[in-house]
C-alpha cells in the first residue's frame, strides 16, 4: 500500500484543495493558505449562524425578519473565503476528495455545539433522483460521512428525499426559492422522523432549502432541527 501510494504521488502530486498549488511537503493545504484559513467567529446569529456586523446584535437580518424551521445552524466558513473554491470543485468539478478533508474542519467546528444540541443522526440535503444521477454523487452525503466519520455519528442519507427536481436556487431570490421549495421533500418510504437531527450540506445562503426540509421533519415527529454547512453567506 505504501509503494502503490509512493508511485501515485510520483505520477500525480498531490495539490492544495484551496489554491491548486503542489504541495511541497506532507500536509493538507499548503503554508500560505493555512495561513490564510478563517472560520466564523464571533459574532454571528444565534439562529443561523451568520457572520454579524454589529457586535451588540444576537440576530441576522433574515432571522429577526421571518420564521425559520430549524432551531439552529451553524456554517465553518464564510462564502467569499478560499473555501468556496473547494466547495465548488467538490460540488461541480468531481473532487470528491475534498469531501474528507471538509468533513473534518466542520466536524471540528460543530463539536462544542454537541453538547446541548445532542443530535441523533446526521441527515444529508439529498438531491433529486436526476440530478443525482447526472452529477454521479451527493456531495451534502458526502460531507456528512465524513462529519459522521470524526464524530462517531450515524448518518441516514434516506430520511428525506426530493420528490421534486427544482430550479437552481442560486438563481433564484428569497421569495423565489420558497416558493420553489414548496412540496419539494418528503420523508423517505418506509422512514420515521425521530430524536433530534442534524441536517448537513454544503452552503447555507437564505436557509430555504433546509427551512423546507426541517418543516418536513418536524410535521413528521422529529424533534429538533440543527443545521451545519461548510460555508455560510454574509449578504443580506
Amino acid at each position: 500500500m505504501y509503494i502503490t501510494k509512493h508511485i501515485v504521488d510520483a505520477l500525480y502530486p498531490p495539490a492544495c484543495p484551496l489554491c491548486g498549488r503542489l504541495l511541497e511537503t506532507e500536509g493538507t493545504v499548503c503554508a500560505r493558505c493555512r495561513s490564510e484559513l478563517r472560520v466564523v467567529g464571533e459574532p454571528r446569529c444565534m439562529r443561523c449562524g451568520r457572520p454579524l456586523q454589529d457586535e451588540s446584535g444576537e440576530y441576522c437580518p433574515d432571522c429577526v425578519s421571518m420564521r425559520h424551521w430549524f432551531d439552529r445552524g451553524v456554517g465553518v466558513f464564510p462564502y467569499q473565503s478560499a473555501v468556496r473554491r473547494m466547495v465548488m470543485d467538490l460540488k461541480f468539478r468531481g473532487k470528491t476528495a475534498n469531501a474528507r478533508l471538509l468533513g473534518r474542519w466542520m466536524a471540528a467546528y460543530v463539536k462544542p455545539e454537541l453538547p446541548l444540541w445532542r443530535p441523533d443522526v446526521l441527515v444529508p440535503v439529498p438531491l433529486h433522483p436526476r440530478k443525482l444521477r447526472k452529477r454521479g454523487y451527493n456531495q451534502a452525503r458526502l460531507l456528512a460521512e465524513g462529519v459522521g466519520a470524526a464524530l462517531g455519528l450515524p448518518v441516514d442519507a434516506r430520511l428525506v428525499r426530493r420528490k421534486n427536481s427544482t430550479e437552481a436556487q442560486m438563481r433564484l431570490g428569497r421569495l423565489a426559492r420558497q416558493r420553489n421549495l414548496e412540496q419539494a421533500f418528503a420523508i423517505g418510504k418506509g422512514r420515521k422522523a425521530r430524536g433530534n437531527i442534524l441536517l448537513v450540506d454544503d452552503i447555507y445562503t437564505t436557509g430555504s432549502t433546509v427551512d423546507a426540509i426541517a418543516r418536513v421533519l418536524k410535521e413528521n415527529g422529529a424533534g429538533k432541527v440543527y443545521v451545519l454547512t461548510a460555508c455560510i453567506g454574509s449578504d443580506f
